[in-house]
């Protein structure tokens, strides 16, 4: 048994990474903007345990209170615990000339704001514990093939 916890699961790897976990014993923890109903109907033939946030991580006090949330819910257990930092925004995809703050903005606070302080949260909550914690930090392509814009 693990439990799990993933941002940016209404589509992409952030769904594949939910189902993949979606086995007997493990309990889930995820968030997206939007809900994947596919994910919440797997889940319930899967034997998993599913807690499904719809929260923007763009939004203040969204990132940490999934974590104090989630840990709410752990309470002491000694189970292994994985967080997988996962949602980024990348639209619009445009030269910084021609953004606009609000775009700025939310590039920031989703990219990097939002999983500094997942982590932040989550590390304080996992120092009080002796559960083994790995934390995964997943990226796009664009990191290793950068584009205009």
């Amino acid at each position: 048994m693990s439990y799990i916890l993933i941002t940016g699961t209404s589509s992409g790897i952030g769904a594949a990474l939910a189902e993949e976990f979606l086995q007997p014993g493990n309990t889930l923890f995820c968030i997206s903007r939007n809900r994947n109903i596919n994910l919440e109907e797997k889940s319930k033939s899967a034997g998993a345990k599913l807690n499904y946030t719809i929260g923007n991580l763009n939004v203040q006090n969204v990132p940490g209170n999934f974590i104090r949330e989630s840990f709410v819910q752990i309470a002491s257990s000694d189970e292994p615990v994985v967080l997988f930092n996962n949602a980024g925004v990348l639209a619009p995809m445009k030269s910084l000339i021609a953004l606009d703050e609000e775009s700025m903005k939310e590039h920031f606070n989703v990219n990097f704001f939002a999983p500094a302080v997942i982590i932040s949260e989550f590390m304080q909550h996992m120092s009080l514990r002796k559960n083994p914690a790995v934390i995964l930090n997943i990226s796009s392509g664009a990191a290793t093939f950068p584009y205009e814009g």
